[in-house]
């Protein structure tokens, strides 16, 4: 039977385009001339998920105190027989079936629960009404009774602990509500790939001490602490590192030797509150941190300053602060991989994974932000402009013709503008937010500058690809030339994207300036 320590089960893309089938303890197999570079698992979701556990099985098998321990295993890595040697004494508790504990699953069998149909255990698996009413049309649906592989249903099951989402009465979201937001630092040896092994260890939190193998850390060792009557879990209740190995869901799978065709679940699973996940970022809602989900939409750098932590109100994942730390003593060259899923609720909109400029220093992070909200600003008035043109109409207000919008107007009109402006800056922000560093005011006022330029010409450019003024009418035309003049006004040295950037009396300057030599 599979054990989640000593079988072989994750499988893995080493540098050289090879596949093949490890051990956990197996990750700097082969490091110095073919390393693994990532895990290979079908989905994306069990990739993020399981590289996650992974973290946390590092975490309590070789942990690192400070930013000298972290270098020196950076260095230094342990071989595949020092790390087997290390996870020995975890193996009695990762069994995936078996009359013992079972990891990541209740310790009562659950003998009265109907069998789920194991696609169940798909976070974007349709719920029983969707699939009853054949609406899932964009979904394949799996077979009734079709069996999944030992190591597909580990992937799976430690996937949908990890990102929970709301599944009706009484079944809990993962400690960080339903589909959460994950940070991890990529770092990369002499700008080489990034290896799966130093994905893990850039992102271990830190701490020396080897905590009790018990129901503290791996919470299917005892018995549940269920929440029938609104109990809560805490960081106080249990072990700091059960964020990586939380159940919040009772369930037990179900299968023979082939593989698992279904598993019994029941409500009132651990409910968790209080927790900074190492991994997460953070917002502050009135006196409560909440965790960071991906926004519904394409991704882009309008996410940055959330998944960056960056400004009042917002924590960065705690392992960006601990890399500050390693970043303070050596240089290593390392940017960020975001990833989670849009969820609507139970729903699974899309699963969303994007790469972002690692900004360790808060003054860089809030200089960035400033280029971030910029474009915010920029994408909010060419919207507004093109629904002024295209659904707007004119009507009299105190003696003046003003443009209004009709309640009948969709709510989302024009928002691929939004997206298409900030898609269209963002290789110009990423070059910017490296030249940002270590520059004197001047420098970024001059590039602040250059970014303000550039917006109002991409903005004015899609405004006028997408309103067009051909083959319109007089009374048409007059209103989108007054449409593009509030647009226009957005960038004016009193317009918002110009108070966003700070460079409202600069711009002033020049426009006194030139009307002079004129």
């Amino acid at each position: 039977m599979i054990n989640l320590i000593t079988k072989p089960w994750l499988p893995v893309l080493r540098a050289s385009g090879a596949t093949g089938t490890v051990r956990p303890s197996d990750l700097t197999d082969g490091f110095s001339d073919d390393p693994i570079t990532t895990l290979a698992f079908s989905r994306p979701d069990w990739n993020g998920a399981v590289t996650e556990f992974l973290i946390g099985l590092y975490a309590v098998t070789m942990p690192v105190k400070d930013a000298s321990a972290w270098l020196k295993r950076w260095h230094s890595p342990p071989s595949p027989e020092d790390m087997a040697e290390a996870m020995a004494p975890l193996v009695f508790a990762f069994d995936l079936m078996g009359d013992g504990p079972r990891c990541f699953q209740d310790l009562d069998p659950l003998a009265g629960a109907k069998v789920m149909p194991v696609q169940q255990l798909l976070i974007d698996a349709p719920g029983g009404n969707t699939a009853k009413l054949n609406q899932d049309l964009f979904i394949r649906r799996r077979g009734e009774g079709q069996v999944l592989a030992w190591e597909d249903v580990a992937a799976a099951l430690i996937t949908l602990q990890t990102f929970a989402p709301s599944g009706g009465a009484g079944h809990r979201t993962s400690m960080r509500g339903g589909g959460p937001l994950t940070t991890l630092i990529r770092p990369r040896r002499n700008d080489q790939c990034v290896t799966l092994f130093d994905l893990i260890l850039a992102n271990l939190p830190r701490g020396d001490e080897q905590p009790s193998l018990d129901a503290r850390l791996f919470p299917w060792l005892g018995e549940t602490r269920t929440s029938a009557k609104g109990e809560v879990t805490t960081p106080e209740d249990v072990h700091p590192l059960q964020a990586f190995f939380a159940m919040p869901r009772r369930l037990r799978l179900e299968g023979g030797s082939k593989g698992c065709a279904g598993f019994r679940t029941v409500p009132r699973g651990v409910n968790y509150a209080g927790w900074q996940h190492p991994l997460s970022p953070y917002y502050q809602n009135k006196e409560e941190w909440l965790p960071v989900h991906p926004r519904e939409g394409t991704p882009t750098f309008r996410d940055w300053p959330g998944i960056w932590g960056a400004g009042e109100g917002r924590r960065a994942a705690t392992c960006i602060t601990a890399f500050k730390a390693v970043r303070d003593r050596e240089w290593v060259a390392a940017d960020l991989l975001a990833y989670g899923y849009d969820m609507d609720n139970a729903k699974a909109r899309a699963w969303e994974e994007v790469r972002v400029p690692l900004l360790l220093d808060e003054r860089d992070r809030l200089r960035a932000t400033d280029l971030v909200e910029s474009a915010n600003e920029a994408a909010s008035a060419l919207r507004f402009a093109a629904k002024r043109a295209l659904y707007g109409q004119d009507r009299e207000k105190e003696g003046k013709v003003e443009i209004y919008l009709p309640d009948t107007v969709p709510t989302r009109a024009c928002a691929e503008l939004s997206t298409e402006l900030e898609l269209s800056m963002e290789a110009m922000l990423r070059s910017m937010v490296a030249f940002l560093k270590d520059k004197s005011p001047a420098e970024r006022e001059g590039v602040f500058l250059a970014w303000h330029h550039e917006l109002r010409g991409t903005a004015l450019r899609l405004y006028d690809r997408t309103v067009g003024i051909r083959n319109v009418a007089t009374d048409d035309l007059t209103r989108i030339v007054r449409a593009r003049g509030g647009l226009e006004a957005a960038f004016a040295p009193k317009g918002k994207v110009a108070k966003a950037l700070g460079i409202g009396e600069r711009l002033k300057r020049q426009r006194e300036n030139r009307e002079m030599a004129e």
